[in-house]
């Protein structure tokens, strides 16, 4: 099993993320990432920073999950999963993932297929981060819903509720409410 937990250090470009990692019986082992930002002029610059970090030794790296920069929000901000798995193709050993996919940006179903995209083209070094979102002024410029904070929990638990089943069963029903 594995203990994540998440201590972030912002820096004008990227975050570090710290986690301790936890396997039997009890040896400890502390590792390091990086957070960058994706909402950057020159892909080409973001891509040689991942492969630097990944050639440094660091053990994960993670985009964040916003259709719009902060501050500047008329500036390029890319598809975290679409960059992601470019991103995959473009290192080797590091673990990745978005920290945190919004749910309420994408259906469960199609998420759980991407993020299952995004793992085999990584080779297996994927780690899902999700939650119920947040930035309200982003859902309102792309037309999203954006639910009470019980409602964005509620249709969080029943989005885990599909991906898990798409992840574990061969075939998957699922009535809920959202």
């Amino acid at each position: 099993a594995i203990l994540s937990l998440f201590a972030f250090f912002l820096f004008s470009f990227c975050s570090l993320v710290v986690w301790a990692e936890t396997t039997p019986p009890a040896r400890h082992h502390i590792s390091f990432g990086i957070q960058t930002a994706h909402q950057v002029p020159s892909l080409d610059d973001l891509i040689q920073l991942w492969q630097d970090a990944e050639a440094w030794g660091y053990d994960t790296m993670w985009l964040n999950d916003h259709y719009m920069q902060f501050g500047k929000e008329d500036g390029p901000a890319y598809d975290a999963w679409t960059l992601l798995a470019a991103l995959a193709e473009k290192t080797s050993r590091v673990r990745l993932g978005v920290l945190v996919t919004d749910n309420l940006f994408r259906n469960p179903a199609s998420l759980a297929k991407i993020a299952t995209t995004v793992d085999i083209l990584s080779k297996g070094r994927l780690e899902m981060g999700i939650g119920g979102g947040w930035f309200q002024r982003e859902h309102e410029a792309y037309g999203l819903p954006f639910p009470s904070g019980k409602e964005r929990i509620e249709r969080l638990e029943e989005a885990l509720q599909v991906i898990k089943a798409l992840w574990t069963q061969n075939t998957s029903n699922f009535t809920g409410k959202y």
